[in-house]
């Protein structure tokens, strides 16, 4: 492992071009962040080892009241709340600790259903990669803000045509709106606001009604290539496996009331990141986002499983440049990358040990059968449900749940396309 951190700390020293136009023909020096998990470890904390200029950095964490950035508060991944236009413009920035106020202190739009755009978190460009290690369910992820060497790829931020852009936008709210999919303030999530009892196409088919160009599909679900590199940065901020335990339980009690009494904007003024480490009633707000886990499983494309073999199929970016022959998104996973992981032996209402660790991100291939009721405690703390069906992923966990199994990690790859619940919505993605 010293010589991977030496090589990569080496290679620090080359400048790169930045794409954003105010820094284009200027030179910057990579920053290299990293983390490293050792399997044979079972507490979450533990576990985890950083790397290259992660190393000494103090973890963030949730106090019990206000949140702890640690040495993570001015990371050069740390994203901005905007209003975002459909055509994939941003009107303007937010204020970080009041989204109803614009970054002047004016009103802001993040309630405003007329307003022809979607309140986003606006993510820079992120190089990084997952690495495998020698022992079964050992990895490693880094991260920078330039392209250190051929192995780091910014697949979050390729646009339809396969091009580099210089952001990529995930929802601020949970995805609401019966006829477009939208990301707004101030919406109940109850089914006949458009949040659950929905399947996933008509989830794609809302969500596509934002493209202003029918052959550009800029706008689309929650994809899995944002939901794993968000999963390790925050891995990365809090140097533990536990998200429960370092950010908040999330809304994980309480059942369909509970979700369906929550109303976006709950948290708009509780800063980037804001939890309840003790209760299960409180929503977590992870990197500007309402609700990363708990209150209702978010459907993501880009990971499926099929019958035949139970196996996972997955895709990074809209167009092909990932490897991929599919263009765009399918329920079916027809196109996709095939891979060896996620059998159906790994049984259902499992407990995650071990994951693989490479470009499709970190996917479970060990997990202990405990139940739907029991608890979760050590390894990465969250759930896995896998039933035998040809099925698209969920991620966090939903309110129908006990806090031990929800959680970034929680995933549940268990509903085919045609399936609908109030406890399964999604939300918005745009490149």
């Amino acid at each position: 492992m010293l010589d991977i951190i030496q090589a990569v700390m080496a290679s620090r020293e080359q400048p790169v071009k930045e794409l954003d136009s105010e820094l284009i023909g200027k030179e910057i020096s990579a920053v290299v962040y990293g983390w490293h998990v050792d399997p044979s470890v079972s507490d979450p904390a533990q576990a985890v080892t950083y790397l290259a200029d992660a190393v000494g950095k103090t973890p963030a964490a949730m106090g019990a009241s206000s949140f702890s950035y640690g040495d993570w508060a001015n990371a050069f991944f740390m994203p901005k709340p905007c209003m975002l236009r459909y055509d994939g413009t941003v009107a303007y920035y937010l204020d970080p600790n009041d989204y109803t106020k614009k970054e002047d202190g004016t009103a802001s739009d993040v309630a405003n259903a007329n307003f022809a755009g979607n309140a986003m978190m606006e993510w820079p460009l992120i190089w990084y990669k997952f690495e495998a290690g020698e022992a079964d369910g050992e990895g490693s992820f880094y991260c920078s803000n330039k392209q250190v060497d051929s192995s780091y790829k910014c697949w979050c931020n390729y646009d339809v045509n396969n091009n580099i852009i210089p952001h990529f936008y995930t929802a601020i709210y949970n995805g609401t709106g019966t006829s477009k999919l939208r990301s707004l303030s101030g919406v109940r999530l109850t089914p006949s606001n458009g949040n659950g009892m929905t399947t996933i196409l008509e989830d794609m088919s809302r969500a596509s009604a934002n493209n202003t160009q029918a052959d550009i599909p800029e706008w689309t679900i929650h994809t899995w290539c944002d939901r794993s590199l968000i999963n390790a940065l925050i891995v990365l901020m809090t140097k533990t496996l536990d998200s429960q335990s370092s950010i908040g339980k999330g809304i994980s009690s309480g059942g369909q009331s509970a979700k369906e009494n929550y109303v976006t904007g709950s948290l708009n003024n509780k800063g980037l990141f804001n939890g309840d480490v003790s209760g299960e009633s409180t929503a977590v707000k992870v990197f500007g986002m309402e609700n990363w886990w708990g209150c209702v499983w978010t459907r993501v494309a880009g990971l499926n499983t099929t019958e035949e073999s139970g196996k996972c199929l997955y895709k990074l970016t809209i167009g092909t440049i990932d490897g991929s022959t599919a263009e765009g998104y399918n329920t079916t996973g027809d196109g996709y990358i095939k891979t060896n992981i996620l059998t159906t032996d790994n049984l259902n209402y499992s407990q995650i040990k071990k994951m693989s660790y490479g470009k499709h991100g970190m996917l479970p291939i060990s997990a202990d059968a405990i139940g739907p009721d029991a608890s979760i405690s050590g390894w990465y703390s969250d759930g896995f449900f896998n039933p035998p069906v040809a099925s698209h992923a969920m991620f966090g966990g939903s309110a129908s749940q006990s806090s031990s199994h929800v959680g970034c990690f929680d995933l549940s790859i268990g509903a085919g396309a045609g399936f609908k619940a109030w406890y399964m919505s999604t939300s918005l993605s745009c490149k």
